[in-house]
C-alpha cells in the first residue's frame, strides 16, 4: 500500500536590509552649529575683554544717563523661540507633503524674523548709543581702520594722520579745525605718557592751534603734526617718559 508524503513548500530567506544610508546631513548640521556656537562665544568673549579693559582703566561702559531698556531684548527672544517651533512645524508639513501648511509656517516664519529684527531696531533707537562722539574717538578709529596697528603703532598712527588729512582738505576751517583738534589728541597721548616735552608746545589751548594753522602756509600745516607724530612714535618706543 502507498503512502502519500506531503511537501512542505521551503520559505525563502528574508531579504537583505538596505545599506544605511550616511548620516551627511546630520553631521553637516552639527558642524555648522558648532560653527556658529564658537563665533558667538568668540564675540562674547571680545565683549568681556573690551568691557574689562575699559573698567579697569577707569573709564565706565555705558555712558552717564544710558539706560538699556530691557523690554524690547526680551521681546526678541522671544520671537526666536516662536521662530523656532514654526520652523519644525514647517519641517513636519514639508515631510507629510502638507503644502498648504509648509507655506504657511514659512510665512509665520519669515514675519517672526522681521519683528524680530524691529525690536533689535527699536532697542537700538532707544538706548541712543553711538560707536563715539569725541574727536579722540574719532581719531582712534582712524588708527583702528589701519591693518597691523598692534605691530607698529607709531607706523599706523603716520597712516591714520593720512587718513585724516584726506577727508579735512575739503576748506580751510574744516582743515584747521581737524589740525587743532587732532594736536590735542597729540597733546593728551604726550601728558598721558609721561614724555616730557615742552607745555609751550605740547598745550591744550585749541584755538591757538586754529589760530597758528590758519596763519601757516597750507602747505606746512600737517608738517606740523607729523613733526610731533615722530616724537611721540620715539616716546612710545621707550615706553613713555
Amino acid at each position: 500500500m502507498a503512502t502519500a508524503t506531503s511537501t512542505r513548500p521551503v520559505p525563502a530567506l528574508a531579504p537583505p536590509p538596505q545599506p544605511r544610508r550616511p548620516r551627511a546631513l546630520f553631521v553637516g548640521t552639527a558642524f555648522a552649529a558648532a560653527a556658529v556656537g564658537m563665533a558667538f562665544l568668540g564675540l562674547i568673549g571680545i565683549y568681556i575683554a573690551v568691557r574689562a579693559e575699559a573698567v579697569a582703566g577707569g573709564g565706565t561702559w555705558l555712558p552717564e544717563g544710558v539706560v538699556i531698556p530691557l523690554t524690547p531684548p526680551n521681546v526678541a527672544m522671544a520671537t526666536l523661540l516662536m521662530s523656532v517651533v514654526t520652523m519644525q512645524w514647517a519641517i513636519y508639513a514639508i515631510g507629510n507633503r502638507d503644502r498648504n501648511n509648509a507655506y504657511l509656517a514659512l510665512g509665520l516664519t519669515l514675519l517672526l524674523g522681521a519683528a524680530f529684527a524691529n525690536s533689535t531696531a527699536y532697542a537700538q533707537f532707544w538706548t541712543d548709543l553711538s560707536a563715539g562722539k569725541s574727536f579722540s574717538d574719532v581719531f582712534n578709529r582712524c588708527l583702528d581702520i589701519s591693518p597691523d596697528r598692534r605691530s607698529n603703532e607709531s607706523e599706523q598712527r603716520s597712516e591714520a594722520l593720512d587718513d585724516c588729512r584726506k577727508l579735512a582738505s575739503r576748506s580751510q576751517k574744516l582743515e584747521c579745525d581737524t589740525v587743532a583738534k587732532l594736536a590735542m589728541v597729540q597733546a593728551k597721548t604726550q601728558a598721558d605718557s609721561k614724555c616730557g616735552y615742552n607745555p609751550a608746545n605740547w598745550h591744550n589751548d585749541e584755538t591757538r592751534y586754529v589760530k597758528n594753522c590758519v596763519a601757516a602756509d597750507r602747505s606746512l600745516r600737517w608738517d606740523f603734526l607729523y613733526r610731533r607724530e615722530a616724537q611721540l612714535a620715539n616716546c612710545l618706543a621707550r615706553g613713555g617718559g
